[in-house]
């Protein structure tokens, strides 16, 4: 089942962004020594995929649910008292330098929350 408008206006504005972002590359500072060409091209990878337009419609719809891209996310009391992050160190979606900043930001080991990062992994995931 195809969500007709929602699926169009998804498919319309991350073109129009990807468009951007492979002209120009991010706008930002990186915290890594790459280019922000190359830092552009990590985020359009997943336009590759099958149905990636599917996967972002539900991400939206799952922010709107959370209240936005601007709300403070989950307080740590209600997560699960044990959350294990792991990450790879050559992850292409997901950094690791983001996964740690997450689990530092959730209060690290001293609040339950344990960072593993795995060398030449390509992955990641948070397990509660």
């Amino acid at each position: 089942r195809v969500p007709g408008v929602g699926i169009s206006y998804v498919r319309k504005f991350t073109e129009r962004q990807a468009e951007d972002l492979r002209k120009n590359g991010v706008t930002y500072p990186v915290p890594y020594d790459e280019s922000p060409i190359t830092v552009a091209q990590g985020y359009l990878k997943p336009l590759e995929s099958r149905n990636w337009d599917l996967g972002i419609l539900e991400h939206y719809k799952a922010l709107i649910s959370e209240g936005g891209l601007l709300s403070p996310g989950p307080d740590r009391e209600s997560l699960p008292k044990n959350v294990l992050v792991i990450q790879g160190d050559e992850d292409p979606t997901v950094p690791a330098w983001v996964a740690q900043a997450y689990a530092e930001a959730q209060g690290g080991a001293s609040n339950g929350i344990v960072y593993d990062e795995f060398e030449g992994g390509s992955m990641h995931d948070v397990l509660c």
